[in-house]
């Protein structure tokens, strides 16, 4: 089991911070290449929404994650198969947490055609219904499985708002109004 690199800010304007910089330029993209494949298709309708996750995973980086709460806590996990603890950077704010991995290409990786073996870079953002406790929360990487630890702020209440893993900065931005609904 390795700890992984936590950077920790109170500060809740995510626009500040470069981790959500970055999201928010990766998901500048994705409408292009959810149009180049529906280009590839032949412009074909009907396709829309397909298109449109398959770019957001490509640009984002398609990896299982799950939460689950306690009445203390939050428990994230996400599927990094492959990727090394030093490789991946964690970002928490009060409300968010934001995780960055990237694996090294190796020589023998240049030449493969296609895989399935998963991204070599991901980038995913988790919003959370209530406040955690930044200076508290901890995160491993074992077998794969990144794994944070996020205790609940105990000077905040409880929000009726379900938790949500989002991979957008600004809400509404670039995703179908349905998909960006409180």
């Amino acid at each position: 089991m390795s700890s992984i690199n936590i950077r920790r800010t109170n500060d809740v304007n995510t626009g500040r911070l470069r981790i959500f910089s970055q999201i928010h330029k990766r998901l500048e993209e994705v409408p292009a290449r959810a149009f180049a494949l529906f280009e590839q298709r032949g412009r074909q309708p009907g396709h829309e929404l397909e298109d449109w996750v398959r770019a957001e995973h490509e640009i984002m980086g398609d990896t299982a994650a799950e939460l689950a709460e306690d009445l203390d806590a939050y428990e994230f996990r996400m599927a990094l198969p492959g990727f090394k603890a030093s490789r991946v950077v964690v970002t928490v704010t009060p409300t968010v947490i934001a995780v960055h991995a990237r694996r090294a290409v190796k020589a023998e990786e240049a030449r493969i055609l296609w895989s399935e073996l998963g991204p070599k870079e991901v980038y995913r953002q988790f919003q959370v219904p209530r406040q955690i406790d930044v200076l508290k929360t901890n995160a491993t990487l074992d077998h794969g499985v990144l794994k944070i630890t996020a205790p609940k702020a105990v000077s905040t209440k409880m929000s009726s708002t379900p938790a949500k893993s989002m991979a957008v900065v600004k809400v509404g931005s670039f995703l179908p109004a349905r998909w960006t609904a409180a």
